[in-house]
């Protein structure tokens, strides 16, 4: 991506190809080659289908290609956002480790197996590089936090906070400011709080009336270290029957499978 190379330090970027017998070298050409394929066409994606010549990504024959040529005008550049861009970083984890040209790369080195990043490689190179303070961090513009839990509701949802351990620590007065804005409950027990921060959350949502939730944070690949089913809840059934009320309170319908 623009933004990530052009902030990556020059010693931060892949410096060669390990072994020079003629095996390493046509082995590694055919993974370079496949590592900057899926780099483009990540790269693609995130200009909206436009590729670095200004030209939409496809075959000459695509004709989803001739139809956005047509309807956008290449010299506007412009950059997905949000959770779209973010949906890209295991494609550009995957292409930088396609490329043997990164072998030796140290900022790599951490999310490699036995990295003391590995546990979730995907995750946590989107968090480090691209997450804010990192080198490829950009700035993003988020709805505001009461107009969410408003939306929410409105659809008869229950607007809960995801593991807020991770975001914002134990910021009891940052947690009450949100309270303020009408949310349902706080997600107490997750994989990314220890035990301490478990019981912070769960003394502050029975304070203030609302549920304390559970959630694995679940990603699949994404994260291999977290598994389904492995994260409980001190009254499972309690807090199920109480997310079933309010959620009927709000006009929700709740579906079981």
């Amino acid at each position: 991506f623009c933004v990530l190379l052009g902030r990556m330090p020059a010693d931060a970027l892949p410096q060669r190809v390990s072994g020079d017998d003629a095996l390493s070298v046509a082995f590694g050409g055919a993974k370079a080659a496949i590592g900057q394929a899926m780099f483009r066409k990540a790269d693609s994606y995130f200009h909206g289908g436009i590729d670095e010549d200004g030209q939409s990504s496809g075959s000459p024959r695509d004709p989803w290609r001739w139809i956005n040529d047509r309807v956008r005008a290449p010299d506007v550049h412009t950059h997905l956002d949000g959770e779209k861009a973010v949906e890209l970083i295991p494609w550009l984890w995957a292409s930088v480790r396609a490329d043997p040209r990164n072998a030796d790369c140290p900022v790599l080195a951490p999310y490699r197996p036995g990295g003391a990043r590995s546990d979730a490689p995907y995750v946590n190179f989107g968090w480090d590089i691209c997450g804010q303070g990192g080198p490829a961090f950009v700035p993003m513009t988020f709805m505001a936090f009461d107009r969410a839990v408003a939306i929410i509701h409105d659809h008869g949802g229950v607007a809960v906070l995801a593991h807020p351990g991770a975001n914002m620590k134990q910021n009891r007065p940052l947690t009450e400011k949100l309270i303020a804005t009408g949310l349902d409950g706080l997600e107490a027990y997750c994989s990314y709080h220890d035990e301490g921060t478990s019981d912070f959350y769960r003394r502050i949502a029975d304070e203030y009336g609302l549920m304390a939730t559970l959630g694995s944070d679940y990603h699949g690949r994404a994260k291999p270290h977290i598994q389904l089913g492995t994260y409980g809840h001190p009254a499972p059934q309690a807090l199920w029957d109480r997310l079933c009320q309010k959620i009927k309170q709000q006009h929700g319908e709740v579906y079981v499978s």
